[in-house]
Parts: C-alpha cells; structure tokens; sequence
C-alpha cells in the first residue's frame, strides 16, 4: 500500500512539473507560433482575383457572390490573413480566431492584415461584416503579433478597407495585440455590436494591448446601439475620424444608444523605444476628430493618462468642430503628460438640457474646454455631463417629528398623539430621492388631516402624493376617557365640579322607582342588581328606591339586635345541614 501512494505521488509530481511550461503564456511579441505549438502556420490567401469557390478548413470564399463564410474556426497566419476583392463581405458562425504576424522571419512581409479589402483601391467599395444565416452565436477574434526584429511597419492592423465603407453589426469582435486595429476609408459603421479590445492569451500565446490607432476612419464614425470595452497603451486614439473624404460628414464620430467604455494608459516608454515618438504627433487622446464628437441617448466613460512627459497633451476628447450632448452621460477624465483635460472642442460645447455636474466650462485661445482643474495649469481631472434627472421618488415623510407609514408609492400615512394638534406646512418634511427634485403645492383640504403634494423633477416630470393624518384614541384618564375606576362618562351629562350636589328629597325613592334607575346600576361595593323588580321591593318596604344613611339602623339601636341576632343563628342553622346530613348517609 505504502508503495503504491509512493508510486503515485511520484507520478503526479512529474505531471506538475511537465506542465508548468505549458501554463506560462509566451508573447507573441518576439517569438512565432511555430513554437507555440499551434498548428500550420499559413500563408496568405489571396481570394482578390477569385471568382470561384475555394475554401479550406473552417472557411468557405463564394467568388460569385464574394461572401467569405467562417466557422468555428482558428487560423494562423505568417503574415496577412484573407486578400478580399471590392464589395466582399465575411459571413461568420460560431466563435471564429484569426491571428497574423505569427511567423518567426523578420522578413515575413510588410503587410500583416487579418481581411485586406479592397486591395485594388476601387471606389464606393463596401464591406460587410456580420453573422451567416441562422447562426446561433457569431464572435469574431482577430489577433495581430508583432514579428520578432520588427520595429516600424508599413501596415499592421486587423481589418484594413481602402476607398471603401465598412459595416459590422450584430456580432462580437475581440482586437487584440500591439498591432490590432480596424481602418476604414470611407466610413466605420458599427450597428448592434459589441467591441472588446485589451491584451489576452490565445492558445498559450500572450498578446499586448492594442496601441496608437484603434478605429480610424478618413470619413465618419458611427457607432449605434452597441457595447465598446477598450484598453490601450501608447493610443494616439481609440476612436479617430479625419476629414479627408468628400462626405458631409467626414470628421466626425456619432455615439448613438450605446455604451462606450475606453481607458488608454500610457506607460514609460523603455530606453531606446522610439515608437512612443508617434504619441507626439497628435497626443493622446481617447476620441479625436476633425470633425464634431455628438453623443447621443448613450452611456459613456474615457479615462485617458500618460507618464510620458514629451506627450503634449491628455485629452479625453478633442474635437476639431464642436461637440454635443444629448441626453446622455458622460465621465471623462484624463491627467498626465504635458498638460491635460477632459474635453477640448475647438468651435465650442453645446449640451441638448444635459448638465455639467462635476468640471469647469471655459474659453481657450485654442476653443472651449471642460475640465476639473479651472486653472490655466492643464493638469486635468474628471468631468461628468449627464441629462436632468427625472427622479420624482420620495424617500420618507415626517409629520410633527414622527415618520410616516408608506402606504403605495405615491401614498403616506401618519398618526399623530392624541393631543397633537393638526399639523401645518411647517410641521412637514419631505425628504426626496434627488436633491435636484423639488416639492410643490403642499395643501391641505381637511384642517390638516389629508394633505397632497407634488414633486416636481429636474427634467420638468411629475409625480403626485397624498398624505393622510390620524389621531391617537384617547386612555384612561387622558384626553376622552374618564377618571375614576368605571364606565366612560360622556361628555354631556359628566357633572360640573362647580355646581353644587343636591341632596334627594323624601319622595327622589318614588321618582327613582318610577323611572327605573334601579336597573344595571352599579353599586359602591361593585355588585349589580338583578333586575328592576329588586328596586320596587325595596320601595315597598323602606318607602323608597334608594338607601340613605339616615335610613340605616344605628349603633346602640335596640330594636336592630333582635334582627342581628336571627340572622347569625340563620346562618349557624345554614352551615349545621350538610354535616348532619353526612352523618345520616354514614349511619344508612
């Protein structure tokens, strides 16, 4: 037995010890997927002149239609990945990866592209990307390597459109790696998409956060009803639009119901790292356009820093026209480099009845800006821009001091002592879920015992409230009850202690039989007549319906003893029964 626990911890020892090189991650950055043990690391596939079909494993090219179709699967490339005509578009079902720049030969080649569209530089060229038909789940991974001995490149990214429009929608992307980015000519479109983008691990292989550009467009941005998660290092921009196609409305990124999450640090850069000299050129900057930034009905937050002195400025948002915001809310912060702030807009700031909460709006030789830090300094800070309010709640009401019972959502009740006096305007508080709500038309229609209300909410909304007021029941003694030890008096016949008692004359017994207050009367000793017929006996024989103590035999009174000695022998004779009946069972 102790043999075999022997052999057995030997074995898992050796498992243990196998496995520890294929639980440490290798970065892509300097080593090639051979080594990664990946599989086939292939070529490029050139699909721009096909007008057949081809395919391999986990894809499919339509070259009559020029749809690509992916499923589930996990491609690595040496250098670019898919070479794809004008007006293509890439159908993907289930979880799809795509990695590129994973050979280990500096001179794999200058390209390193995932879907290299419109190679040929044809005008008005589209490019849709999205889930095929009928697919239950359709997510997209799209990996960029930088090749060991590499240090400038002429084209490295993800998705690369020339002259062209592209649209994703529908479908979960994942960028990741230093060179992971997604360039359209034309126009970027994302419509009912999720974007995630940060470092990972692919099949033991470590990838670094994108940097420097990550969506860029030399037209307009749109990003509508989808969900953005973004981390970066060294980033110029996150989101980047310049003006240099002939559109309208080149220059600009539209944030539309979505929720945008952004957050670029920028590091030290190492000695000898000249690739941090492109932060120069434009900063650092979580959204830069040269053209207006509109947020819309959106949820968004940008914290942008750089450690990086020859930075020269943090921005979270820079634009080169204005920038809007529509109901919407907004944290930006950004700190860091030569100077910084939140939001730098150079023809101005409009907000559509949204609200600077938190930051300072002020005028620049170079536009408007936001930020915390009020002061000429530049050292940033956090801004929030948010919509007014429509929070109409009330938290709890208090009458006199004394908290109300919640009876609805728009209903309060309270009782007050017994005697409170009925409350005013003045003994009501009111305590609102927002201090930016506010109480009106506090009135009362019934001498303080109900009362309604309105509360009014920033955005102009309101909601209406009702407030009714009790009283406590009066106790023993205290206000509504009586004094002494028995029944209630009521309020209309309790006696004036100022008036004085008038004694019953000899002929009250008389009145008293007449009237019959002989019934259910309680007596001194707390014992209660029977019946009325007991009041007239008692008439009959005393002459009257009620005792007097001038009527009661006196102490000493000859005639009382005869009477007081029958009594205690009646009594005597009452007790004597029962024991001689008991000797006479006995003796039968």
């Amino acid at each position: 037995m102790l043999r075999r626990i022997h052999i057995l911890t030997v074995l898992l020892f050796f498992f243990l010890v196998s496995g520890i090189t294929s639980l440490t991650p290798v970065r892509a950055e300097g080593l090639g997927a051979e080594s990664a043990g990946v599989g086939a690391v292939l070529a490029p596939i050139d699909l721009s002149q096909e007008d057949g079909v081809a395919q391999g494993e986990g894809w499919h090219w339509d070259g009559t239609s020029r749809v690509l179709s992916l499923h589930n699967c996990d491609l690595w490339f040496s250098g670019s990945g898919f070479v794809l005509p004008e007006n293509s578009s890439i159908e993907v079902d289930g979880p799809c990866t795509i990695v590129t720049g994973a050979s280990e030969d500096p001179s794999s080649g200058e390209r390193s592209v995932a879907f290299d569209a419109n190679s040929t530089y044809q005008e008005t060229s589209t490019l849709d990307i999205g889930p095929a038909k009928g697919a239950a789940t359709a997510s997209l991974t799209l990996a960029s390597s930088w090749p060991p001995g590499k240090t400038q490149v002429n084209s490295y990214g993800s998705i690369c459109h020339m002259m062209g429009a592209t649209t994703i929608h529908d479908i979960a992307i994942t960028l990741t790696g230093r060179e992971a980015a997604i360039f359209s000519d034309a126009n970027l479109v994302f419509e009912r998409a999720s974007l995630t983008a940060g470092e990972s691990v692919l099949n033991g292989y470590s990838f670094d956060a994108p940097r420097w550009w990550l969506l860029s467009t030399s037209g307009w941005l749109l990003v509508r009803n989808s969900t953005f998660a973004i981390q970066m290092t060294d980033g110029i921009a996150a989101l980047y639009a310049t003006d240099y196609s002939p559109s309208d409305l080149a220059g600009q990124i539209l944030i539309q119901q979505s929720k945008v999450n952004i957050t670029i640090d920028d590091p030290l850069p190492p000695e000898g790292d000249a690739s941090s000299g492109m932060l120069s050129l434009r900063g650092t900057n979580g959204l830069l356009s040269d053209g207006s930034c509109i947020f819309s009905d959106s949820t968004v937050n940008i914290e942008v820093s750089s450690e990086n002195g020859a930075v020269p400025h943090v921005y979270a948002v820079c634009s080169a026209d204005h920038t809007v915001f529509d109901a919407s809310t907004v944290h930006l912060n950004a700190n860091g480099g030569k100077q910084a702030a939140e939001l730098l807009a150079a023809k101005g700031i409009t907000m559509n009845d949204d609200v600077l909460r938190q930051g300072t709006e002020r005028a620049t030789p170079t536009g408007s800006m936001i930020s915390e830090d009020a002061s000429a300094s530049g050292a940033g800070g956090t801004s929030i821009i948010t919509p007014p309010s429509g929070d109409t709640a009330v938290t709890n009401v208090t009458v006199q001091r004394i908290l109300a019972n919640r009876l609805t959502e728009d209903e309060f009740e309270v009782e007050l002592p017994s005697d409170a006096t009925p409350p005013s305007q003045a003994d009501i508080m009111i305590e609102l879920s927002d201090p930016t709500s506010k109480v009106e038309n506090l009135e009362s229609d019934d001498e303080g015992r109900a009362w309604t209300f309105d509360v009014v909410a920033e955005n102009g909304d309101v909601a209406y409230y009702g407030l009714t007021v009790s009283f406590a029941k009066g106790e023993l003694g205290e206000d509504g009850g009586s004094g002494g030890s028995g029944g209630s008096v009521d309020d209309d016949t309790a006696p004036d202690p100022n008036e004085p008692i008038e004694e019953p004359g000899e002929d009250a017994g008389e009145e008293a039989g007449e009237a019959g207050y002989g019934d259910n009367l309680t007596q001194p000793d707390g014992e209660v007549s029977a019946s009325g017929t007991h009041g007239r006996e008692q008439e009959a024989e005393s002459g009257s319906g009620v005792s007097h103590a001038d009527d009661l035999p006196a102490t000493g009174d000859g005639e009382a003893w005869p009477i007081a000695i029958a009594l205690i022998l009646f009594s005597a004779g009452l007790a004597v029964i029962p024991a001689t009946i008991r000797k006479i069972g006995k003796k039968c």
